[in-house]
């Protein structure tokens, strides 16, 4: 992954939406604060990083902006093993950053990491589906497809129940 792709992806985790807008200015200051941070970290000693790291969190009062600190911190390692399975559905770039981001905001990156290493083959013949996803309560999996979008890659298009089957199952994928 380049700096370009690791600076998009960091900036869309931190955005309201996932998908950052340049034209909005509360995505906008993330940007700003993300190079900022990230220009700011490369001067830094191991041992100042983490002293700066501890700082901001020991003088974080807001609970919800520590609620986000750890969501953020929890996702991190996941990112990379995920994109990959999700390329491999032929997602855009787009739609895996949105899907990415309703799973932080559900607090089910780790879960669905462990789905996106060894996902679950869908039993047509069986029972509910979401009773074959793994780690997911039947209501978070209502959310996630309630929220999916459309997927166009090139000339092919994914409804959201079918990009929302993509994503949990290895046996299902999107025409090439």
């Amino acid at each position: 992954m380049n700096v370009t792709d690791k600076l998009y992806n960091e900036w869309a985790w931190r955005t309201k939406t996932g998908v950052p807008n340049i034209n909005n200015p509360e995505d906008k200051a993330i940007l700003d604060k993300l190079i900022n941070e990230l220009t700011e970290a490369d001067e830094l000693t191991d041992k100042e990083l983490q002293k700066n790291l501890i700082s901001i969190i020991s003088n974080t009062t807001d609970i919800d902006t520590l609620k986000r600190i750890m969501k953020y911190a929890k996702n991190i390692g996941y990112g990379d093993n995920m994109k990959s399975y999700l390329e491999s559905k032929n997602l855009s770039r787009k739609d895996i950053l949105y899907f990415q981001s309703l799973l932080s905001d559900l607090g089910k990156t780790g879960e669905f990491a462990k789905i996106a290493s060894n996902p679950p083959t869908f039993d047509k013949g069986g029972s509910n589906y979401f009773q074959q996803i793994p780690g997911f309560t039947p209501d978070e999996l209502k959310s996630l497809y309630g929220d999916m979008k459309d997927s166009i890659q090139g000339t092919v298009s994914l409804g959201p129940g079918e990009a929302f089957l993509s994503v949990f199952f290895k046996n299902i994928s999107k025409a090439k």
